[in-house]
């Protein structure tokens, strides 16, 4: 289960985060960036045990993702480093230097030409 947290700039983070840690101890707060989807800058808590695949399979059948298309490939980078798809978020985010992870979805072609 993912938690949506509301705050009023996407690039800041979220008032009261210790607050929200506190009371979703399992969780991790991250932003999420991407030209690929349908909001930008969305903020949320993602649950430590989720692993980098399932949350892709998750914003796919959120449709949270534009253009679901089966030429182009989609991945996660995540503090400017592109993590294994069995990596945890939990694992993530003990390696993370900053309060909230910066995860941006990044799509290309599968034909090799770029497409971000």
């Amino acid at each position: 289960m993912i938690v949506w947290m509301l705050t009023a700039s996407p690039q800041s983070p979220p008032r009261g985060l210790a607050a929200l840690l506190d009371a979703h101890p399992n969780h991790v707060p991250a932003i999420i960036n991407g030209k690929c989807l349908t909001e930008d800058g969305k903020k949320l808590m993602i649950p430590k045990g989720a692993t980098v695949q399932s949350f892709l399979a998750l914003l796919r059948n959120r449709h949270l993702l534009l253009d679901e298309d089966s030429k182009r490939a989609r991945f996660v980078i995540v503090d400017s480093l592109l993590p294994a798809n069995s990596t945890t978020f939990g694992q993530l985010y003990q390696q993370s230097v900053e309060d909230v992870l910066k995860v941006a979805i990044c799509e290309e072609s599968t034909y090799g030409s770029y497409c971000v």
